[in-house]
């Protein structure tokens, strides 16, 4: 069974629907992340990733920023909904990794948070895998979800959710 670690978002809590679709399919490790009030949230997660060894980290905003952030680190493929890489609220001590791992979008064009091309633009079209757009805000439908999660996990394994 394939391991995801999912990083949930700035204003979001742990666990919910997202959680919970994600446990039918993989072994997950879901922490409760506390941007604002545990200054080294970065290495905490970080800590977490190594021991758990994850096939791919999955993060929302602030959580998708973390997730690419620890992908660096652990050269581990990320799937990042509207990641906050920048226009972030909050700036949590990080530490650049030396790797450049796979980079999987799902953006919401309406996005009035963080604005989806401004997140293309920074990332840079050539080291981008895959990207999943549709138009919702901010808030990551949960069909959008699934579904990009089942296609970027298809590019690895394309028999992985034939049951």
């Amino acid at each position: 069974m394939k391991k995801i670690m999912f990083l949930h978002g700035l204003e979001s809590k742990q666990g919910g629907s997202k959680v919970e679709y994600l446990e039918q399919f993989f072994e997950v490790h879901a922490p409760e992340c506390k941007y604002h009030t545990k200054p080294g949230i970065f290495y905490n997660l970080l800590d977490q990733a190594e021991g758990f060894k994850p096939d791919f980290i999955v993060g929302s905003s602030m959580g998708g920023y973390m997730a690419y952030l620890i992908g660096q680190h652990l050269n581990c493929p990320v799937i990042l909904f509207n990641p906050a890489l920048h226009s972030r609220s909050i700036e949590p001590i990080v530490e650049k990794g030396i790797h450049t791992p796979d980079i999987h979008l799902g953006l919401g064009m309406r996005d009035d948070v963080i604005d989806p091309m401004k997140t293309l633009d920074l990332l840079g079209y050539e080291d981008v895998m895959s990207v999943y757009i549709e138009n919702h805000k901010h808030q990551t439908p949960q069909g959008f979800f699934e579904k990009t999660i089942k296609n970027v996990v298809d590019q690895y394994d394309p028999n992985y959710f034939i049951l």
